[in-house]
């Protein structure tokens, strides 16, 4: 099962890719890191603002992270008193709005993004195993998942710190 401490023990951020920042829905941009390359099918989803694919040389290909802007109103949805660390233990564990039944997934725990409170659990799902990254920001509810096949290796992990921390919100 991933381990959470692989993300949480650098706060979720370490220094941004030096790459031309990718606005994302008007809701923010990010700076993708060098050997990503975008592989996202936009046509079919209204949640998915950016999907990027690792070179293979990173191992446990494909290995990717997706950026999402779910519709969903927070305190509608989730309840007044919801935050991101509530919607991803309800996320976690029962698997209702956006991960697999049977997905089996770790404890929750935190950290930053943005500036942002940030929850995030590990997951495997068949051969897939990787992180759910939850984020509220301004009623809306917003995702970082990163995965690979059997696992992402520290290479990996480092992009998406880097990635995780040129996220600049536009709202």
């Amino acid at each position: 099962m991933p381990d959470l401490m692989r993300l949480t023990s650098q706060g979720c951020s370490t220094k941004p890719p030096a790459t031309a920042a990718r606005a994302l829905g008007g809701y923010f941009a990010i700076q993708p890191a060098a050997n990503w390359i975008d592989t996202g099918d936009y046509v079919h989803t209204e949640s998915l603002l950016l999907e990027l694919t690792a070179s293979t040389s990173y191992g446990y290909s494909p290995t990717r992270i997706r950026f999402y802007a779910f519709p969903y109103d927070v305190n509608a949805d989730f309840g007044s008193q919801a935050t991101a660390h509530s919607i991803a233990v309800d996320e976690a564990t029962t698997q209702k709005r956006f991960t697999s039944p049977s997905l089996s997934a770790t404890l929750v725990g935190d950290c930053s993004v943005a500036g942002e409170p940030t929850a995030l659990f590990g997951y495997a799902d068949g051969d897939e195993r990787g992180y759910w990254l939850l984020i509220v920001r301004h009623n809306r509810l917003f995702g970082i998942q990163l995965f690979g096949t059997l696992g992402v290796s520290d290479k990996t992990i480092q992009d998406a710190l880097a990635m995780m921390a040129s996220v600049a919100w536009s709202f």
